[in-house]
């Protein structure tokens, strides 16, 4: 699927030839769980280096995208490419001064699996592939 919301603009437009992306909200990964959807979180910036390093290595591959898909992962970003202060207080509750920052809620799980900074595609498809 291709697409991407406006309101999350910069990295949507950069995951739209992959993924059909959503913006990053606590509501929206409330109604996302309770729909029983596994859900990955991608805190990102345009500037945060590692963060474009696993988006181009890891979750823009086919590997990946294949795994997502086929288990349908609603795949939600969180732009911090400029000062946000929800997602600021979301990074600061995790103990992180800044992005990158990645969760994956299992189906029906309303607390979130912190990913490592570090994505390889072993991780991320096996987290989709034991569900």
């Amino acid at each position: 699927a291709v697409g991407s919301n406006a309101s999350a603009a910069s990295a949507g437009d950069s995951y739209s030839a992959s993924y059909e992306t959503d913006t990053w909200s606590s509501v929206r990964v409330a109604e996302l769980v309770a729909e029983g959807r596994p859900v990955f979180v991608d805190f990102t910036a345009e500037w945060c280096a590692i963060c474009q390093v696993n988006k181009l290595q890891v979750l823009q591959t086919g590997p990946v995208m294949e795994a997502f898909a086929a288990a349908d992962v609603a795949f939600l970003v969180a732009d911090y490419t400029r000062p946000d202060p929800v997602i600021a207080a979301e990074l600061q509750k995790h103990g992180r001064a800044g992005v990158p920052l990645y969760f994956y809620y299992a189906p029906g799980e309303s607390n979130p699996q912190v990913l490592p900074e570090t994505l390889s595609t072993s991780l991320v498809t096996g987290l989709v592939a034991e569900n």
